[in-house]
Parts: C-alpha cells; structure tokens; sequence
C-alpha cells in the first residue's frame, strides 16, 4: 500500500549562538576545509563574515546543516537496504531562510532593510524520484507552490479551491504569489509591506504590478473561505 512518512529537523534553525557537543565531527570537518568554503563563497556570489561574531554563527550553522545532512543520508541508506528507493519520492525542503542574527543577509551581501530583496529569502527545494530523472527549474515560486506541484506530478487528487499556489510545472505558476504577515507580499516583479506602496523589481512593469495587486487580493479572499471551513470543522474531499 502506498503511505507517505515525514522526516523533520530542527537542527538547522537556530539560533546559532549555542556550542552543540553532538556537533564536534561538523565543527572539524568545518575547520579542515574552511578555505576551500571561502573560495566557494566567493565564486558564487556569496559574503564569507569579517567580524569574528557572523564567523562563529555561520560556523554554528554549517554544523547545523550538515547535521541535516547526516539526516537525510541515514533516509536513503534506510530506502536503500530495503529495496525501496526506486518507489519513493522523497521532499526536502527548508520553511525559510537563516533570518537568526541576519545570518542570511550577512553571507547574502544583502542589506536588512532591504526586506524585498528576493535574494535574502530563497531557500532549498528538491523532489527525487527516479522516475521523474532530472530536471532544474528557474524562476519566481513558493512554499504554497509544492503542494500542488507535487499533487499534479503524481496524479493525487486535491480541491484547487482550498489550495493556494500554483503546479511549479506550468505557465500557472507565472501567478505564484508569497503572502508572509511578518514581511509582506511577494512575486519574482514585485513587493508590497502594506499594498499602499509597491515596490517594482528589476525589470517589472505597470502592467505586473497591477497583476501583483489582484493576485494579493484573491489570495485573500481565498483565504478567507478556508479559514471559515477549517473553523466550521468542515471536511474537504
């Protein structure tokens, strides 16, 4: 029979200000190869820290990733003894970004204030399967978007209604649209703390700005009728 099983760490969330006994093996393994992670850093467009405070979070929270590292290979070793990696998917992904202490912004280049700055925000996402072989895609989407992406991959029945996002897959997805209470409102063209005042991206238009209003707008009055089911009890099918 087909399930599903749900794996989850903390380790990577933070804070990152905590030395971590279990961690010693990541911190020398951290140690050992440091330059080489600088010299990484720097060919992809990433900061390595001056001050010693962002050295010693960003330390803490490499050993913290790859503590989820250790995670996920004891998964696939485990699908792999019992003959099950060619029929399961496995999800990973991160919720957000290493907002603790501004760590994302301090390794990003990016600037605290500069809250609509997508780059701050991105984050992991990956689908394995070997049945669906390789595949990178490349532009706006968002947490909302994996349920339906995922529904749709593998013909799993689910209400359009009461689901927001988009199939990461199709020119749907063109309509993704991240709604955060503590940050705003997002899509790859634009930004909005408050729907007053619009922030136009790099290369976005009168007319993407207009589009970005009224996909706020049914974001919320969708959201709106789900919150009175799940209030009422309601059961979806």
């Amino acid at each position: 029979k087909k399930f599903m099983s749900f794996y989850t760490t903390v380790s990577s969330h933070g804070g990152y200000e905590t030395y971590n006994s279990r961690f010693e093996n990541h911190y020398q393994t951290y140690d050992n190869n440091l330059n080489n992670y600088e010299l990484w850093l720097k060919n992809n467009g990433y900061v390595y820290p001056e001050s010693e405070h962002y050295k010693n979070i960003l330390r803490q929270y490499k050993a913290a990733t790859m503590d989820t590292d250790v995670m996920v290979g004891k998964l696939f070793e485990h699908l792999k003894e019992n003959n099950m990696l060619d029929d399961t998917t496995v999800v990973i992904y991160s919720d957000h970004n290493a907002y603790f202490h501004n760590l994302a912004q301090a390794v990003k280049g990016t600037e605290i204030e500069d809250i609509g700055n997508l780059t701050t925000h991105n984050v992991p996402f990956m689908i394995y399967s070997s049945k669906l072989g390789s595949r990178d895609v490349y532009g706006f989407c968002n947490p909302y978007d994996i349920y339906p992406t995922i529904c749709e991959l593998f013909g799993l029945g689910y209400s359009t209604f009461f689901t927001q996002g988009y199939n990461m897959l199709t020119e749907d997805i063109e309509n993704s649209l991240y709604v955060s209470y503590l940050t705003g409102y997002y899509n790859g063209k634009c930004y909005s703390k408050t729907m007053k005042n619009t922030v136009m991206l790099e290369g976005a238009t009168e007319a993407d700005v207009a589009t970005f209003k009224t996909n706020v707008c049914k974001f919320y009055q969708k959201q709106k009728y789900i919150e009175k089911v799940y209030r009422a009890g309601w059961k979806v099918k």
